[in-house]
């Protein structure tokens, strides 16, 4: 199990954006850190990513927007999906 990846300045690009999301969602349930900064991934590998998010709820710090080429909508959207995974988390553990 990974609990933190980190995959800064590796040349991603939305290829390997889908490739971590199939690997976040269906091959280890366990990350809760992932850093993607510095890399090649666009709008559609984020948004991939992004669904995978929706599926996983146990990341809760997520590293992609620097150096990326995000539009401030798509990181927004990723960011707020990350807060949302945080809460529900902690009130999981709370409960």
């Amino acid at each position: 199990m990974i609990n933190e990846l980190n995959l800064r300045r590796n040349k991603i690009t939305n290829k390997g954006a889908y490739a971590i999301a199939d690997l976040i969602v269906n091959h280890d349930k366990e990350i809760t850190k992932l850093d993607i900064t510095r890399n090649k991934i666009t709008d559609d590998g984020a948004k991939i990513i992004l669904i995978a998010l929706k599926k996983l709820v146990r990341i809760r710090d997520l590293q992609i927007q620097y150096g990326n080429h995000l539009s401030p909508q798509t990181a927004i959207d990723l960011y707020l999906e990350v807060r949302a995974n945080e809460n529900i988390q902690r009130n999981f553990t709370e409960a």
